[in-house]
């Protein structure tokens, strides 16, 4: 039977890579090496499909890194149990476009295997209020995601 305590040092994996992200200029070579190979990256729950591959996650956070900059993780709560890690943050960035400053409050879930490699991270966050804040339409908004990944089209 699993204890539901977790080991704080998938806590502090979590909160290393958030770091590595939110840096001015992030280490992705040492950011990929947190993730098992097989790993999956779900950027929207549930608008947009899982990234697979460790490689492919880290070429969409470059990509996403092409459209901001300045940006800040507030993290508000970190909790695990067992093979999971849970935050609550606030990312603020600076749009690259626009020089426009906007915030997206996020909650993560992340997976973890038996060698505290991350095998999945799942982001929940409300795209209506950023496409409020950018003053965009919907359709506007979804130009801005990856259309191979949206579930719905």
């Amino acid at each position: 039977m699993n204890s539901g305590i977790s080991d704080n040092s998938k806590q502090r994996i979590v909160l290393e890579i958030l770091a590595i992200l939110h840096s001015k200029q992030p280490d992705f070579d040492r950011f990929a090496a947190a993730f098992d190979k097989n790993a999956y990256y779900q950027v929207h729950v549930p608008a947009i499909k899982p990234l697979r591959g460790r490689d492919n996650v880290v070429a969409e956070l470059a990509r996403q890194f092409q459209d901001y900059t300045d940006c800040d993780c507030e993290i508000i709560a970190c909790a695990g149990s067992d093979n999971y890690v849970f935050t609550e943050r606030r990312d603020h960035v600076t749009m690259k476009k626009n020089n426009q400053r906007i915030f997206s409050s996020v909650c993560a879930v992340f997976e973890f295997n038996e060698q505290n490699k991350i095998t999945a991270w799942r982001e929940y966050w409300d795209i209506r209020d950023i496409q409020y804040q950018l003053g965009m339409t919907e359709e506007q908004m979804l130009d801005l995601l990856p259309r191979h990944a949206l579930t719905q089209e």
